[in-house]
């Protein structure tokens, strides 16, 4: 077990993802690190901080996160060409650690609803939920190489608590099964989730790989009877103001959320990588403010939340914000993979179909043609990838809310049809225009 007084941010050191000798290290990479993008392999990071209504005044810090936690993971995971391209293992637990890495940073700071400064349940702690899955297109000698013959793994976790990094549990669950087999020494087999209590559990108990994991300097930093470790001074306030509304009966809605607090509802955040032929999707999410506790979001649910699929020797992925439980009763990811993966359809022509009521015609979700509708509006927020050919990547994203946080890396390309973002990190608000329903975008990538 790590030490609980290990670094961890504070509301006042929010402008800074890394502790003191990770910026150190990081200021020498960005001093002898030259760009060479000759010999790259493909690679593509994408990540957000939700689907909700960020407020105004904080725009630029959520763009600055977004940017330097894919800034700093390229640093760290791809600043040299040394792969070899016929170690998948290698590449795959790369990969995992890069997107885990990514969302970690976002966990760590108090204007993300994730790890610490997660939104506060009914009872004034946080619980969290957190996915973390791969699929690879290989060939048959990669697969041959394959540790345990496993090309496709998701692992999660709901409702836990005293775990600073949620998604590095997800990691170090997924990467136990990938490295050491499905079964423990007695043949029990191992799990794929876990929740509540099992965290702590399972790290006192199970987690042999923890000390790689530090080596990484991920730092998983868990506490057995610290439950105030993830509240930060801005949900504690958040928590005070909301649950004395409900106590005296009030209903929480508009009228009493002013622009700067009412972003708390929605903020999922995930990150999606793509790395020469492995697709990783990573999400975590403290949940609803006041939820209920024991109470599970869409970010721990395979296929609702986010999802990473093959066919055809073509990749997708999904990765989900929004209202979770109108995103779980419809397995939006899992819709989007059957609708744009294995039926071929268009991200432009499908998207749209998870915001407008009743708009589903083919392959339908509830049997009746239509999205099962017991809110007033679908409040969601999504991006996804589609990859084809290894080098070609179509990128979309599509929100219902009045903003979304988004950001977003491809490497080497040069293509004139399609987007030259060159070494670039583009971080925006996407935001609602007046009398939209929605707003979808879909770019072009070769990678």
């Amino acid at each position: 077990m790590l030490n609980d007084n290990a670094h961890v941010p504070t509301d006042n050191n929010n402008n800074s993802l890394l502790s003191r000798s990770e910026q150190q290290l990081q200021t020498n990479k960005d001093t002898n690190n030259k760009d060479d993008n000759k010999n790259q392999l493909p690679l593509f990071i994408a990540v957000h901080c939700g689907a909700g209504n960020h407020s105004t005044q904080n725009h630029s810090t959520y763009e600055q996160l977004m940017s330097q936690s894919i800034q700093y993971t390229l640093n760290k995971y791809f600043n040299n060409n040394s792969d070899n391209n016929n170690n998948i293992n290698e590449m795959i637990i790369k990969s995992l650690n890069a997107c885990s890495y990514c969302l970690s940073l976002l966990e760590n700071s108090p204007f993300t609803n994730a790890g610490y400064g997660s939104n506060l349940n009914r009872i004034g702690q946080v619980e969290c939920d957190a996915c973390l899955c791969y699929n690879t297109i290989y060939s048959n000698n990669n697969y041959n190489n394959l540790n345990n013959k496993i090309n496709k793994l998701y692992t999660s976790v709901s409702s836990i608590y005293g775990v600073y990094n949620p998604i590095l549990l997800c990691n170090l669950l997924l990467q136990d099964i990938y490295y050491n087999g499905s079964y423990f020494n007695n043949k029990l087999i191992k799990p794929i989730h876990l929740s509540g209590y099992g965290g702590i559990y399972y790290l006192n108990n199970y987690s042999n790989l923890n000390n790689t994991l530090n080596n990484n300097n991920h730092q998983l930093i868990y506490s057995n009877d610290n439950k105030n470790l993830l509240i930060s001074d801005k949900s504690k306030f958040e928590y005070n103001k909301y649950i004395s509304l409900l106590n005296n009966n009030n209903s929480i809605n508009s009228n009493n959320i002013n622009s700067n607090t009412n972003n708390i509802f929605y903020d999922t955040i995930g990150c999606i990588l793509y790395y020469n032929g492995i697709l990783i999707s990573g999400l975590s999410s403290g949940g609803l403010l006041l939820k209920i506790p024991g109470r599970v979001g869409e970010a721990s649910i395979y296929g609702s939340g986010t999802i990473c699929e093959e066919f055809n020797n073509i990749l997708f992925t999904s990765n989900f914000s929004g209202i979770g439980e109108d995103i779980m009763l419809n397995q939006m990811s899992n819709y989007l993979k059957n609708e744009i993966l294995i039926n071929d359809n268009t991200m432009e022509s499908i998207l749209p179909n998870l915001v407008l009521n009743n708009s589903i015609n083919n392959n339908s979700i509830n049997g009746n043609n239509g999205m099962i509708d017991i809110y007033d509006k679908h409040l969601v927020g999504c991006l996804c990838c589609k990859i084809y050919d290894l080098n070609y990547l179509e990128f979309g994203y599509l929100h219902s809310t009045n903003t979304m946080a988004i950001s977003y890396y491809s490497s080497n390309n040069k293509n004139r049809n399609v987007e030259n973002n060159g070494n670039n990190i583009k971080s925006f608000i996407s935001k609602l225009g007046n009398n939209k329903e929605y707003v979808c975008k879909i770019k072009s990538f070769k990678l």
